[in-house]
């Protein structure tokens, strides 16, 4: 299965997050009561929503929707190169208006077959989105819930970067991966 693409989607969305996080956190340290103690946790997001069965679901049903536009993309690739063919064919003997109305035949079909490439990416693009948010949606509860049964008050991920210092105890994966009745 081919995650890539829900990959640079949770990449752009993570960028987001990310600078949103920082900020916050730089707030939060800088208004938090210097004796109160805080306890921050780790996860790796990707990791967790790639381990989720939702997540083998949606690369199959987005597959599938892919596939779709290629099939759709195949017939008229393979029309074109049928027309072109049998205008190499033939075009020593035919007329002039034949030839221009075969080439502006090939025309119209590149023109459409471009056109639907640009929609499938459109469309497999928001396809992928709604098939990842209710996932997003599920993991970020199960992480919220691991962190409330750990006393964490900041959960940091780290699917991006690794952790430099951190103890094995303040990882939440295992936690939040038995949350989701995952194994």
């Amino acid at each position: 299965m081919d995650y890539s693409y829900l990959n640079q989607l949770y990449y752009h969305y993570m960028k987001h997050f990310l600078r949103i996080f920082c900020v916050f956190s730089t707030l939060l340290c800088a208004f938090h009561p210097a004796n109160a103690q805080s306890k921050v946790g780790y996860i790796n997001f990707e990791q967790l929503v790639t381990l989720m069965p939702e997540s083998a679901a949606a690369s199959t049903q987005l597959e599938a929707y892919r596939k779709s536009f290629n099939d759709q993309a195949s017939t008229i690739a393979a029309d074109i190169e049928s027309k072109s063919n049998i205008l190499q064919q033939s075009r020593s003997t035919m007329s002039d208006e034949a030839r221009m109305a075969s080439e502006q035949q090939i025309q119209i079909l590149s023109q459409q077959l471009q056109q639907l490439q640009s929609t499938a990416q459109q469309s497999v693009r928001a396809k992928a989105d709604e098939l990842r948010a209710p996932i997003v949606a599920k993991a970020k509860a199960a992480i919220a819930a691991a962190a409330a049964d750990g006393g964490y008050t900041l959960v940091l991920n780290i699917s991006e970067n690794d952790v430099i210092v951190g103890s094995p105890n303040d990882n939440l994966l295992s936690a939040t991966k038995a949350k989701l009745g995952i194994q």
